[in-house]
């Protein structure tokens, strides 16, 4: 049902945590009416789907226009979880330990009897709600949204919630709150979870909705063995992203090529963050995307040195790629992302090392794997072979500027412009 990854691609592409505690991709979608609509939207981002089934439900769900809106009130939502989540044991009682009990209370003035009749009173509005909502849902809504509508109907008129329902005025009685108490609390416990967990589930839904049609986010295309295409694709994270456009119709693996700060870590983390959100069932930052289904995520990206562990930045690298290769069935269908391929040795180690293990990813014909790399003569190695594919970052020295175009085009690029950033840097320094 999920998709398999690693705290390692979760850090790569900021969805879990940074430095600063932000959640960057989470920062994005985080824009509930409830609490519960936000951890609900923050669980579907932390575990992908591989199921395109239930990929395409979610979609249909985000992207159905013709919805009736569910309305919350987050204050009442909140103190329905604290009165759902008090402490008190709510007891079945009789009549006159009931009103003994009140008594008690309200000689000690203790809140409890407020807490559980306000609680209960915001809890049946809620039920109410929902089920005026869900005799609004027709076969011509989405699978979800029918199932959450089937699933009310089937709580609130064929339980003891139904008198609730339509009862116009509780009556204000020690006894008759308990018993409701005892319902809503004890007995009904698990079914009311199960109702506001439809409730944060519809806010989430709603929440993506808004957030595609406010950000011009696009509905992935997913089929299973669909080519992965996208079309005028960015990173959500930027200001001013400059679009692109992407295929790996034909290869399995695509050699990305470029000067330093051209845009090439940043174009292959928009393009995993595409595949991410596909796979989560979110509206996805580009023009259009058509996605296969991956049974597997897993990127290599910022990689440090293990000091503690006395391990190189090299000897980390290879045991990253091992370890992903390790993880990874070669019948399974993977998408993996290794950012500069072995930086952490020499030219021609990197080389060697790199051809290397392109021979082994050849291999796996069911996944598609993307190399950024420096070593140019790497590209021109692979550039017959059908497998492959080959794109680059435009930029050029034009009247002794480095112009950085952050476009990606089909090729390879045989820009080098190192010696020129030493030599601009460091040597006109050395001039003054």
């Amino acid at each position: 049902m999920y998709l398999s990854s690693d705290k390692q691609t979760l850090n790569d592409l900021a969805i879990v945590e940074n430095n600063h505690n932000e959640k960057i991709l989470f920062s994005l979608f985080k824009h509930a009416e409830t609490d519960g609509g936000n951890k609900c939207i923050e669980n579907w981002l932390y575990s992908p789907l591989k199921n395109e089934k239930l990929i395409n439900e979610r979609l249909e769900a985000v992207f159905c226009t013709n919805l009736p809106t569910l309305t919350f009130d987050r204050d009442e939502l909140d103190f329905i979880e604290f009165y759902m989540s008090s402490n008190d044991t709510p007891v079945d009682s009789s009549i006159l330990s009931s009103y003994a009990m009140a008594a008690w209370r309200l000689l000690r003035r203790d809140p409890q009897r407020y807490i559980v009749r306000r609680g209960i009173d915001f809890l049946i509005a809620q039920i109410r709600k929902l089920y005026t909502y869900s005799k609004e849902i027709n076969d011509e809504h989405p699978i979800i949204i029918k199932t959450f509508s089937k699933e009310i109907k089937n709580i609130a008129e064929s339980s003891k919630l139904k008198p609730l329902i339509h009862t116009i005025q509780m009556p204000d009685d020690p006894h008759y709150i308990d018993q409701i108490d005892y319902i809503l609390r004890y007995e009904y416990s698990n079914t009311v979870r199960t109702l506001l967990n439809i409730v944060y589930s519809i806010d989430a839904i709603q929440t993506l909705r808004r957030t595609a049609q406010k950000r011009g986010y696009c509905r992935p295309q997913i089929l299973r063995h669909s080519p992965l295409r996208l079309k005028d694709f960015y990173h959500p994270c930027l200001k001013s992203p400059v679009e692109n456009s992407w295929d790996m119709e034909h290869s399995t693996i695509c050699l990305f090529t470029g000067s330093n700060m051209a845009g090439k870590s940043t174009t292959l983390k928009s393009i995993s963050i595409a595949v991410w959100l596909a796979h989560c069932g979110f509206p996805v930052p580009a023009l259009a995307m058509n996605c296969p289904v991956f049974d597997h995520i897993y990127t290599s990206i910022n990689l440090s040195d293990s000091l503690k562990g006395r391990k190189s930045h090299f000897y980390t690298e290879v045991l990253r790629v091992k370890e992903i290769l390790n993880k990874v069935s070669p019948d399974e269908s993977s998408f993996i992302l290794f950012d500069e391929l072995f930086r952490g040795t020499n030219a021609k180690d990197a080389f060697e090392a790199s051809d290397a293990v392109i021979d082994i990813l050849k291999q796996r014909a069911n996944s598609i794997f993307l190399i950024s790399t420096h070593i140019i003569e790497l590209a021109f190695k692979y550039q017959p072979d059908k497998k492959c594919s080959f794109y680059y970052m435009h930029s050029k020295i034009k009247n002794d500027k480095l112009n950085c175009y952050y476009t990606l085009k089909k090729g390879i690029s045989e820009s080098r412009v190192g010696y020129w950033i030493v030599k601009k840097e460091l040597m006109s320094e050395d001039q003054k």
